[in-house]
């Protein structure tokens, strides 16, 4: 998000480049090969969700009504992480309870969550999307 806001023409304060600089060093750090490197796999969609996120946030800027917007993002990813969960799961066992928390974590903590984050998007520019997002993930 840092990228694309300066890429258009917002400008970096000193703290926030400050801010870039130490992230960087730190996860370039904390991705070199020793003992407690994590796995490249991991590490790359763990990089592959912060740039999706990083994208969901800077659509969000022009999605309109928060409510809406996140009711057809979630509706959308719905059906595609159902197959991924099918496919990958080996032996899954859906009770009632489990299938309760699964939709009240999802649908009503994480949906408003995102409903909140849309309903600031306006107001932040790209470059300050991502000092506020990193508190919210």
């Amino acid at each position: 998000m840092i990228g694309y806001g300066v890429y258009n023409g917002e400008q970096l304060r000193w703290r926030q480049t400050l801010g870039l600089i130490l992230s960087l060093a730190g996860l370039t750090g904390f991705l070199l090969p020793g003992v407690a490197a994590p796995p490249l796999r991991a590490s790359a969609l763990m990089l592959g969700a912060g740039v999706a996120w990083s994208i969901y946030s800077l659509l969000g800027k022009g999605g309109g009504d928060p409510l809406r917007a996140t009711a057809a993002n979630f509706m959308g990813a719905a059906l595609p992480a159902a197959l991924l969960g099918i496919g990958t799961s080996q032996a899954a066992v859906f009770d009632m309870s489990g299938i309760g928390y699964a939709i009240a974590s999802g649908a009503l903590t994480s949906g408003i969550g995102y409903a909140i984050w849309y309903s600031a998007l306006p107001s932040l520019s790209a470059t300050r999307q991502q000092s506020f997002s990193s508190a919210f993930r």
